[in-house]
């Protein structure tokens, strides 16, 4: 087990490896048990400030688009076993985001709402019911204040195993030490983006750069 683990053969999230490093993963869990999630696209920007005290406000919105028809497909693609059953089409999702980071306040399309949170792994875990009407695109964010251990060097990003990847967009400045980061990207195997442009190294289990 252990040998799995440390060659990332058992499949587990890479953990937090120092402070210098952060984390982001947003999982979806489609409780209709249909194969809807194939009609699931997803763009991500994450967004990082440190200030010259080292205090950390992270800003993560989630937008999710529900691309699935309302009609056309058989039942086992855009169905659902939920009872009473939504109409055809609807995504009954639970969204779930990974971080490193605590004290999250989340908002659902610009409303504050309250998470199921949980801790694994030395990550935390919120998650929230996100249900989706065919065609309909609703935003999720989540703002983060903590206090940041160290320089922050690197963001890894894990993917969902989604057929439709994720589009992503970050920056990352720390007014410490001047370390600065905008990127975009298309999230189709886990991906690590360093946020010093010399003396950086991505962590095992990720993409460098």
């Amino acid at each position: 087990a252990a040998l799995l683990a440390d060659t990332g053969g058992d499949g587990g999230f890479p953990r937090p490896q120092d402070a210098a490093s952060d984390i982001v993963h947003v999982a979806a869990r489609d409780a209709g048990g249909s194969k809807i999630d194939l009609f699931l696209e997803r763009t991500m920007d994450y967004r990082v400030q440190i200030d010259e005290d080292g205090a950390l406000t992270a800003e993560l919105e989630i937008e999710l688009t529900n691309n699935a028809p309302s009609e056309g497909l058989p039942f086992y693609l855009i169905g659902s076993i939920i009872k009473p059953q939504p109409p055809l089409g609807t995504n009954v999702l639970s969204t779930l985001v990974y971080s490193r980071h605590g004290n999250a306040l989340v908002e659902l399309d610009g409303k504050p709402v309250v998470p199921l949170v949980d801790y694994e792994g030395g990550l935390f875990v919120y998650q929230l019911q996100t249900d989706l009407a065919p065609g309909q695109t609703r935003t999720l964010k989540l703002t983060y204040t903590d206090q940041a251990l160290g320089d922050l060097e690197r963001v890894t990003f894990l993917p969902a195993g989604l057929v439709i990847p994720d589009a992503i967009s970050i920056q990352v400045d720390d007014a410490r030490n001047g370390a600065k980061l905008t990127d975009s990207f298309v999230l189709s195997r886990p991906e690590c983006r360093a946020a010093r442009s010399k003396g950086s190294s991505c962590e095992v289990g990720s993409v460098n750069e």
